[in-house]
């Protein structure tokens, strides 16, 4: 009888050796995954290469797969947290342009690597934006108005219809990312010839940001608006005092450029004796630099168009122009103050070389 529990007892033993060999064998599998996982979502490639570094070095010191794992989940946390925009106020994490600059390398790369780069590279491009009247809401709503402007434009960049488009329609992978301030991008890498979706894009972006909800960035009966418009002239009732019409809406304007990474291939040379990864970097920068230099100029053709139609009469429009162009406006009004003094100068003088007083003449030379 003692025999047979004894054989049983070490049959018993047996299995759960089995098991717990069997359990082992599959928390050092999953914790071998995980570390791969982990490390794929390091953007750089030198930076992967030097945490694999630190994982034999752990190895060699006998920790297990599944502690190592833990230590790499935080490193690689650490390390991602250097690609993100560090402001608090977006719904969602934003990366930032060091992020997309790695992203950007690596697509290049592989374009260039191909039998035919630039079919490759006209699908890969950077849109940069730039927000306008962002530091007229900073000024007078506050800061706060000023996060709420961010918060919303950034939720166009991450999820908004002309994302969906991109996404859903044309099969374009869209990473969004902030470069500070007013300043926003995303990165766009797909199926579609992007340089034919150029005007489109652009298009649907910028419409899509000018019908944006303003409602609560900006309240029209706070004393420091109305003394804006009045400062301006704007907006003003047979009293001389502001009356901004309840259907008037600050449009939420912004500047788009595109550029893809064909268009810069096609007027770099890259020699088989020079240094690739050197000219990938200047290529990359030229992009990003072609794109912010189109924003820049739809900044101001879209202020120019505002301020012709604002002169024209429409009083929306020299509103909105004064908003998104604040420093603009005063110095135009400066300029008339001074265009105005100038002449009263000139009269004064004209006046005291004629030697009479103003009742015994009645004209001066003009100025």
């Amino acid at each position: 009888m003692r025999e047979e529990k004894m054989i049983e007892k070490t049959i018993e033993n047996a299995e759960i050796n089995k098991r717990t060999l069997e359990d082992r064998d599959r928390i050092e599998k999953d914790a071998t995954q995980k570390i791969s996982e982990y490390l794929e979502a390091i953007p750089e490639q030198e930076m992967r290469e030097e945490e694999n570094a630190i994982i034999n070095e752990l190895k060699e010191h006998g920790f297990k797969t599944e502690e190592i794992s833990k230590f790499v989940r935080r490193d690689v946390t650490r390390i991602k947290l250097a690609y993100q925009d560090n402001r608090t106020c977006f719904d969602e994490a934003l990366s930032n342009r060091k992020y997309i600059e790695t992203k950007l390398f690596k697509e290049i790369k592989s374009g260039i690597e191909t039998e035919n780069p630039e079919e490759k590279l006209k699908r890969v491009a950077v849109v940069n934006f730039d927000l306008n009247g962002l530091k007229s809401i900073n000024d007078l709503m506050g800061h706060g108005k000023g996060d709420l402007a961010l918060k919303t434009f950034a939720k166009i960049i991450q999820n908004g219809e002309t994302v969906k488009w991109l996404e859903e329609e044309k099969k374009v992978e869209v990473t969004p990312f902030a470069q500070g301030g007013d300043e926003f991008g995303v990165y766009l890498n797909g199926e579609a010839n992007l340089n034919e979706l150029r005007d489109e894009i652009e298009k649907r972006f910028f419409e899509e940001a000018s019908k944006a909800d303003t409602s609560e960035m900006f309240d029209f009966s706070d004393p420091k608006v109305k003394e804006f418009f009045k400062d301006r002239g704007i907006f003003l009732n047979r009293e001389g005092e502001v009356e901004v019409p309840n259907d008037f809406k600050f449009r939420f304007g912004t500047s788009v450029g595109l550029a893809t990474a064909e268009e810069i291939y096609k007027e770099i040379k890259i020699g088989e004796k020079e240094n690739i990864n050197e000219k990938i970097r200047e290529l990359r920068g030229q992009i990003i630099g072609l794109a912010d230099s189109r924003a820049g100029a739809n900044k101001t053709e879209t202020k120019e168009k505002l301020k012709i139609s604002g002169k024209s009469g429409n009083k929306f429009d020299e509103a909105q122009h004064a908003l998104v162009e604040p420093r603009a406006g005063m110095e135009e009004i400066l300029e008339e103050l001074k265009e105005e003094k100038g002449k009263i100068n000139c009269l004064k003088t004209n006046l005291a070389k004629s030697g009479k007083t103003e009742g015994e003449i009645k004209e001066l030379e003009v100025c």
